[in-house]
């Protein structure tokens, strides 16, 4: 059980997702294959669209300034529903 942390998303797929997050200490060795329960929302899109999925880091690349760029691998593919809505959503 780790600490929850927020990050932002850069890529997502139906078996994975990218995201960026800024930390004080080194994470990238410490992260690599662990399982991430990843609750994601978009409110800067001003949609209350949220899913839930579980995943494992595939890979961490350090970026400077203290970012990480976190690849996660879905342990089950995502719906084509959550495509249609984040259509949606971009199209608005």
């Amino acid at each position: 059980m780790g600490k929850p942390f927020r990050g932002e998303l850069i890529d997502i797929s139906a078996s994975g997702l990218a995201f960026i997050f800024k930390t004080t200490r080194k994470s990238d060795a410490m992260m690599l294959g662990q399982n991430l329960n990843m609750a994601l929302s978009f409110d800067e899109l001003e949609s209350d669209f949220k899913f839930k999925k579980i995943g494992t880091v595939v890979a961490v690349n350090s970026e400077p300034f203290n970012e990480y760029i976190v690849h996660a691998e879905f342990f089950t593919d995502l719906d084509s529903t959550v495509f249609d809505e984040l259509e949606e959503l971009t199209n608005l």
